[in-house]
């Protein structure tokens, strides 16, 4: 009977166990906090997030973090915007900021308050800026283009890396007319080049061009007001040079006029181009497939030097978020030493090219000595970004039709052109309300 009894208490026991455990892992999962963050990409993109996302999820078990992926973001963004549904973050390239700050649905942050702030690049948090100098996002990821090109053909070539426009030139012409792969086929060529107005991606290689001619897209006449720049001598010299390369010395790839991004890169990972200029993202894709035949350099330089487009991405805080704690937290992890070199050394998707830390050196974190000259870009100063207007967006899709009208036609009134596209661009400096003309 006492067996009994005892087995009964025991029994008993267990249940009382099992109820409070159940009990507190249903008020748990109550507490947890779900918070959703929308992000572009491949799916190497979002596995690599998704990774990040249960380190935190492991350093904070009060927050559950789910990643969407959508090529579409800054559409889905808009219109989610109308409908009430955005997310309560988004990861997104730094030249956006302006478009959610206009569109009011981006929270502001501070700077001042923000962990470890003070470690973080200047650059990287200009990008943060709204046109009224208040911070509407946290740095995450920065990086300025370089030169990919091909270290066996240069080599063919006797020359060394090119490190002006000229050199550029003709190693471009001796890789597109002197079959270097040896395959007795005309199917190679000097660059891989941006053309399609998609996204502006005909802007992107081209804002480097007006740079290192000495021009610039908009020029600042007053605090805050601008004036498109296109119909002046630096900006049309570097119109006439690409039109020079495209039509003149034809060292461009077929289909150059509309070529978007996976064009590009898949030219130049093919084994097809010399040189590609954009940022540090594709080194594990090309390394992969091109061996040690793969270099990199800093970019040739025009007549002003040999600046590069910056670009990046950034966090933003949904205004209408309900857990605005939580996004914060994920923010600082983000910016967090652990966090910053797991994204540049993640073997699936280095989703952090240039780490925001001014106390991590990408290039050593990396251990890939191809990333030296992304990094270096950096340390010279040479990497500009857009100018700061409200929303430089339509801006860089006009800049893209200008480009493209000189890759589909040869004869294009360069003169006329740059009249005619300074008079959209202000148009649209109008309707932001910085125009200073």
């Amino acid at each position: 009977m006492r067996t009994t009894i005892i087995g009964k208490r025991a029994a008993l026991l267990l249940v009382v166990v099992y109820l409070v455990a159940a009990m507190s892992a249903a008020a748990l999962a109550a507490d947890k906090t779900t918070i959703s963050i929308w992000l572009r990409g491949n799916p190497q993109y979002l596995e690599a997030y998704q990774a990040l996302g249960e380190i935190f999820m492991e350093q904070n078990p009060d927050i559950e973090v789910v990643f969407s992926l959508y090529q579409d973001l800054e559409d889905k963004l808009l219109t989610s915007a109308l409908g009430g549904a955005l997310p309560d973050a988004w990861i997104m390239d730094t030249v956006t900021t302006g478009r959610w700050v206009r569109y009011g649905i981006v929270a502001e942050i501070d700077k001042g308050s923000f962990p470890d702030s003070d470690k973080m690049l200047d650059v990287a948090w200009e990008t943060c800026k709204g046109s009224d100098g208040k911070y509407y996002a946290v740095p995450w990821s920065v990086q300025g283009q370089a030169m990919y090109y091909r270290h066996d053909w240069l080599t063919k070539f006797g020359q060394a890396v090119p490190t002006n426009w000229d050199e550029m030139i003709e190693f471009a012409k001796y890789a597109t007319f002197n079959d270097p792969d040896g395959n007795g086929r005309d199917d190679t060529y000097g660059i891989s080049v941006y053309g399609s107005t998609n996204r502006g991606y005909a802007y992107w290689t081209f804002q480097d061009w007006v740079w290192q001619a000495g021009g610039s897209i908009l020029r600042e006449v007053d605090d805050g007001k601008w004036v498109s720049n296109l119909n002046t001598p630096e900006v049309k010299l570097a119109l006439e040079f690409e039109r020079d390369m495209a039509h003149k010395h034809k060292i461009f790839q077929p289909g150059f006029q509309t070529a978007d991004s996976s064009a590009v890169y898949g030219t130049f990972q093919d084994g097809l181009a010399a040189m590609v200029f954009h940022a540090g993202y594709r080194i594990l894709e090309y390394s992969a497939r091109l061996g040690d035949k793969l270099g990199t350099a800093l970019m040739p330089a025009g007549p002003a030097g040999g600046y590069t487009l910056g670009e990046g991405e950034n966090l933003y805080m949904s205004k209408t978020t309900k857990h605005p704690e939580a996004v914060y937290r994920w923010m600082v992890f983000m910016t967090s030493p652990e966090a910053q070199i797991f994204g540049i050394t993640n073997p699936i998707s280095n989703v952090c090219r240039v780490s925001v830390r001014n106390d991590i050196d990408t290039a050593a974190v990396s251990g890939q000595p191809l990333m030296e000259p992304f990094v270096e870009v950096f340390r010279r100063d040479l990497v500009r970004f857009p100018e700061p207007i409200v929303d430089y967006y339509p801006v860089k899709l006009l800049a893209s039709e200008v480009v493209q009208a000189v890759l589909l036609d040869p004869d294009t009134d360069i003169d006329a052109l740059v009249v005619e596209y300074d008079e959209k661009i202000n148009a649209e400096l109008k309707k932001q309300n910085v125009y200073g003309g």
